[in-house]
């Protein structure tokens, strides 16, 4: 997600870290149903929610950023995947390197349907794992979202002069990504191994082709603030009615919830999640986020929650994984302890290696 709109915008920054404490929240659901009651604890671990809330923002963001530029421009493209790569794949490497590492040492894949642990940090590095149900969530489970979001990087430029070309195209694109995804489904499931594209539930919950929408929802979004450029007033309207969306989108997906399986799983939830939280929720948040002034968007362009929202992207990578296991191992398993632990090491990363080797980078690849 480019830092150039972060500080244009800087409420937008701040809500990337609420989106990674959702994610938190949804792995580390401390509401129990003993002490909350189990309405309470079903809702809270839907709060997966938050991956929905970073689509639908990657696809605003870029679309603020780059709508206006000419990609087919030979230089602009190539600086255009210098700051993605800059963006992405440091600390990725950094995390899967440390994670593969430990994981190796204590003989973690030996009961993993997966003939090596290299197979799979190969996959991890190269994007390729959350094309397949067989390894997608295992090792540092959370980042099969890196591909859905790279697929995106990679297609963004393509979408984006498609869209420039017919604005009907912002309604027509997804719905030809979801046929395509569906064709990929009806012809290659159970034809490749480790699960390429199993079925149509791991193509709606885990593949762009399945949640394209989400970032079209962004772009749909961009593509009106760039042409009406709202004045900032203060209001909560949008805000509110936002907040409000989101909360109705995650109660029903809760309503679904069914055992271990969340509701996002079912066709219903597939359709809250995947349709109606981005469109009627999030979009409804960000406008707000965009044109409002108010407590909510004064916390989240703080200082401290727009430094949040920068560590965020390591937060996510780092809190399901070994740093975890380790914490967990040698100094408490306390949710809490936890969550501020991540923190701070996310900001340490940031502040120490993602930060300057993100710069150091783009200015060497763009010489």
């Amino acid at each position: 997600m480019p830092n150039k709109n972060d500080s244009f915008i800087p409420a937008l920054t701040g809500i990337r870290a609420v989106a990674a404490y959702f994610v938190f929240i949804h792995h580390y659901n401390f509401f129990t149903a003993a002490r909350f009651g189990n309405r309470v604890h079903l809702f809270f671990s839907e709060l997966h929610i938050g991956v929905t809330l970073f689509f639908v923002l990657s696809g605003l963001l870029l679309c603020l950023r780059y709508y206006d530029q000419a990609m087919n421009r030979s230089r602009n493209f190539y600086n255009y995947m210098v700051n993605r790569f800059a963006r992405i794949y440091p600390v990725l490497f950094l995390v899967m390197t440390i994670n593969f590492i430990a994981y190796q040492s204590k003989d973690a894949f030996a009961h993993q349907a997966i003939p090596n642990g290299w197979l799979y940090y190969l996959g991890s590095l190269s994007f390729l794992r959350g094309f397949f149900a067989g390894f997608y969530d295992f090792f540092v489970a959370q980042s099969w979202s890196l591909t859905v979001e790279e697929s995106f990087y990679v297609l963004c430029p393509f979408i984006l002069w498609l869209c420039r070309r017919s604005k009907y195209n912002v309604i027509y694109l997804p719905l030809g990504f979801i046929g395509m995804g569906m064709m990929i489904v009806h012809f290659a499931a159970n034809s490749l191994p480790y699960g390429f594209f199993t079925d149509y539930r791991f193509l709606f919950n885990f593949t762009f082709f399945g949640r394209c929408i989400e970032f079209f929802t962004g772009i749909a979004l961009a593509i009106w603030y760039k042409k009406n450029k709202p004045a900032v007033k203060k209001g909560t309207r949008f805000t509110s009615l936002g907040i409000l969306g989101i909360i109705a989108c995650v109660w029903g997906l809760s309503l679904l919830h069914t055992g271990n399986v969340y509701g996002d799983y079912f066709p219903g939830g597939i359709v809250i999640n995947n349709l109606v939280l981005p469109v009627a929720g999030i979009a409804v948040l960000y406008r707000g986020l965009l044109s409002e002034k108010n407590g909510v968007t004064r916390i989240l362009a703080s200082p401290a929650f727009v430094l949040l929202g920068r560590a965020s992207y390591i937060f996510y990578l780092v809190h399901v994984g070994i740093f975890t296991e380790w914490f967990f191992q040698y100094f408490s398993k306390n949710p809490v302890l936890l969550f501020v632990y991540l923190n701070l090491l996310s900001i340490l990363i940031y502040k120490f290696y993602e930060h300057p080797i993100n710069n150091w980078l783009k200015q060497v690849l763009r010489k």
